[in-house]
This record gives structure tokens, C-alpha cells and sequence, in this order.
């Protein structure tokens, strides 16, 4: 059976962080690719004023370059409208119905991923893997561990234990079903990037060439609002 990650988002811009999160969820979970797919509205920011899709999509494209067990969707984008993952794993689904899915999202989603449209149908389309970067501060304060086993009751089912995770494995763990990923702390976001670049600092090292080329090119986050968006 052929795995494939799904990794979505604004991607406003993708930056390294994106690729290792990519990388190591690939390695982690024996997928056979990761899938890359930039939204068209993002459901929980509708506000957000992003760079048009194309450019964005062209950012990803870019990122990636020639990793093998990385490639880009665009179904989102030629979806228009609200990205909404139930959406987009159905669609998946249809495309790859011998596939199996896996959801790659930050752990610190889980707590809202109920409020998600339809999020029993996401959970029937593919398997939660959530990217632990706080596993030290969940583990040294055992209330913070308390509070996201708590967001997990009652959400994931059983039937998204991995059979083939070995007990152990220092690049995961379960908890109430949930897959954790197992990932260096990496304090690297776009909004970040998108404050350097207004202003007027390198971003060298912190997102590919290509990507700053095309940043550079279209002279994207030059000026960006008092919120700090674009």
C-alpha cells in the first residue's frame, strides 16, 4: 500500500522549516512521499492577505526543487474557493484510493482540529501525524502532557494505530492514537521570514535560493501591515 504525507498551508513563504518537517515525517513513517499542498484561502484566516497563488505555488515548486520523495499538488488552488482539508483528502482519496493517508500538522492544532469542517470524515480519510516540537515541555510538566491527551479524547479513533510503528521508536510515539512526530525544536516561521524582509534583513539560510530569488523578484513583504501581514 502506497503512503503519502500531506503536508498543506499558506506556505507565505515556504522556508526550511516546511522541508525538515517534511523530511523527517517521510522518514519517520516509511511514506513513500510527501505531498506539498498550498491552499487558496486559508478556512481559519480568511483575512489574511496573501500573494496570489501562483506566485506562492511557484515559492513551493522552488523549495522543493528535485527531492525525489517530495512533489507539489495544486488541487487547492484550481479548487478556488475555502481549502478545506475534508476537501482535500477526499479529493486525494478519489485520485489514490489504494493509498494511505497521513495528515502531517503541528501538534499544537490538535486542540482545535474538532472545530475542523467535518473532522470525522477527516479521520476517516487519513492518519492524524502530529509534528511534537514541545515534547520537552510536554514531558517535563505533566499537565501540559494531561491537557493534550485531554484534546485527544473522544477525536481520533483506534483504527489510526499505525500497525507498523515499532514500540520504541525514537522518532515517535502514540498518545490516545495520536502519531508524534519526533522533531528537533526549530523557531522558524514565515511570519518571521516576512518581518526580516520589511525589514530589511538577509533571509539567507532560512529559506532555499530559489525561493529568496523569487521573493526578490516580485518584491514580495517589502511593506506589511501593523498585524504583520502582507
Amino acid at each position: 500500500m502506497e503512503k503519502i504525507g500531506v503536508l498543506g498551508g499558506t506556505f507565505n513563504p515556504p522556508h526550511i522549516g516546511h522541508l525538515l518537517l517534511a523530511k523527517f515525517a517521510q522518514e519517520s513513517l516509511n511514506l513513500d512521499k510527501v505531498l506539498f499542498i498550498p491552499c487558496y484561502i486559508p478556512p481559519h484566516k480568511k483575512e489574511l492577505i496573501l500573494p496570489p497563488a501562483d506566485i506562492r505555488l511557484k515559492m513551493v515548486k522552488a523549495a522543493i526543487g528535485r527531492e525525489k520523495d517530495f512533489a507539489v499538488s495544486d488541487l487547492e488552488i484550481k479548487r478556488k474557493g475555502i481549502s478545506y482539508t475534508v476537501d482535500t483528502l477526499q479529493e486525494l482519496k478519489n485520485k489514490y484510493p489504494s493509498a494511505e493517508l497521513y495528515l502531517i500538522i503541528g501538534a499544537d492544532l490538535l486542540k482545535n482540529l474538532k472545530y475542523w469542517k467535518n473532522f470525522g470524515k477527516i479521520k476517516e480519510l487519513a492518519v492524524i501525524a502530529a509534528a511534537d516540537r514541545d515534547k520537552a515541555k510536554i514531558r517535563k510538566k505533566e499537565s501540559i502532557r494531561a491537557k493534550v491527551q485531554s484534546s485527544l479524547d473522544g477525536i481520533l479513533s483506534a483504527s489510526h494505530i499505525i500497525s507498523d510503528l515499532k514500540a520504541g521508536d525514537s522518532r515517535h510515539e502514540c498518545i490516545n492514537n495520536a502519531v508524534f512526530l519526533n522533531l528537533p525544536r526549530i523557531d522558524i516561521s514565515s511570519s518571521y521570514i516576512r518581518e526580516r524582509i520589511s525589514s530589511g534583513k538577509s533571509i539567507d539560510f532560512l529559506v532555499p535560493g530559489p525561493v529568496r530569488k523569487i521573493i526578490e523578484q516580485y518584491r514580495l513583504y517589502k511593506t506589511l501591515s501593523r498585524e504583520g501581514k502582507q
